[in-house]
């Protein structure tokens, strides 16, 4: 992608391959969305998956279910550009007796305990595919968002947790107990 301000652009169900760069973003790039592809570069050491070339004033592409697959980025007089690495998340939750789970709430909280997302659970057991961010990377720093604590609640129920690596894209399966926790009764000794 290069040209001056070059924005707002979907670059969907691609293959990115060059000898030197795979994709090379400059002059201004930002608020592109490649999605569904795969880039790679040649072999050499100062190759690079992503390149980032002359850019200013917070530049954000996102990467969407993107393999780089030297997963090197370089940026070059671009301090300020900023590339949202992201992947899918499906979440799918039912009960033991094989039927799906309505309205279950899934919960998603970043690696920095963070809120992510709330959704409900369809009728097909799974909830509307979340586009989670694996990294932010700019010149000088890469803030991982991953791992996600994912939780699972219905009422009646014993909530579900458990940590989700988004390094690529999951699907995830919950399965409530049929039948609801017994909760004691305590007394105190007469």
């Amino acid at each position: 992608i290069s040209g001056v301000n070059v924005k707002d652009n979907l670059i969907k169900d691609f293959k990115g391959w060059g000898k030197d760069f795979g994709i090379q973003l400059d002059s201004n790039a930002s608020n592109n969305l490649l999605l569904d592809g795969e880039v790679d570069s040649g072999s050499d050491a100062d190759d690079y998956s992503l390149y980032l070339l002359d850019s200013g004033g917070n530049r954000v592409n996102t990467l969407r279910n993107v393999t780089l697959i030297r997963n090197i980025t370089t940026f070059s007089g671009s301090a300020d550009y900023i590339v949202d690495k992201q992947w899918y998340l499906d979440v799918f939750a039912n009960y033991s007796n094989a039927t799906n789970a309505v309205n279950a709430n899934v919960t998603a909280l970043q690696v920095n305990a963070s809120f992510s997302f709330s959704a409900l659970t369809a009728t097909n057991g799974f909830i509307v595919q979340q586009n989670l961010t694996e990294y932010r990377e700019n010149a000088t720093t890469k803030t991982y968002f991953t791992n996600y604590t994912v939780n699972v609640s219905q009422t009646g129920f014993v909530t579900l947790q458990r940590p989700v690596n988004m390094t690529f894209n999951r699907i995830e399966y919950f399965t409530f107990a049929n039948v609801a926790p017994t909760i004691p009764t305590l007394t105190a000794p007469t």
